[in-house]
């Protein structure tokens, strides 16, 4: 059988490529905790929890978009949207969505791996503030005096 792909609409070929490729992702996301030891940590301990720890997810934007486009959506990660703040130069909000950010496909990924109820590295976590990048670092890390904030993890998703 041939099948002929002109004939496919976008939204039927992007599920099609999904569902091909989805044991060659679910594979790679266990090499990613495997590369960063949380795999062997696993083996130690079944009690990983991030009970009562703030987090931080410092996100680079992926479309240069108005809003910026780095947001976390609440939704996938199991977790309720009033755990959640975002932070940008466009201000802050603790509700989503909001006019300061949108939702970026990368910041949800990440968060599915560091906090997401059912396969997060730190399941269980007290709050998440969601940073755009460039907000965090000229606004919180290179300020003088720098800004203390109350996060006692970040994750940082950008390079320079």
């Amino acid at each position: 059988m041939v099948f002929d792909l002109h004939r496919w609409s976008s939204g039927v070929l992007v599920a099609f490529v999904c569902i091909a490729i989805r044991p060659i992702c679910t594979t790679a996301w266990a090499a990613d905790l495997n590369v960063i030891g949380v795999n062997l940590l696993r083996t130690v301990t079944t009690n990983l929890n991030g009970s009562g720890v703030r987090v931080a997810q410092a996100e680079g934007v992926v479309a240069t978009n108005l809003p910026p486009v780095f947001e976390v959506n609440p939704a996938p990660t199991g977790l309720p949207a009033s755990l959640f703040t975002y932070f940008s130069a466009d201000g802050s909000s603790s509700t989503y969505p909001n006019s300061v950010g949108s939702n970026s496909w990368h910041a949800d990924l990440v968060a599915g791996v560091y906090y997401d109820v059912s396969s997060g590295v730190a399941t269980n976590v007290a709050h998440i503030d969601n940073y755009e990048a460039d907000y965090f670092y000229s606004s919180i890390v290179a300020s003088l005096p720098p800004h203390n904030i109350n996060d006692k993890v970040v994750n940082q998703s950008f390079i320079f």
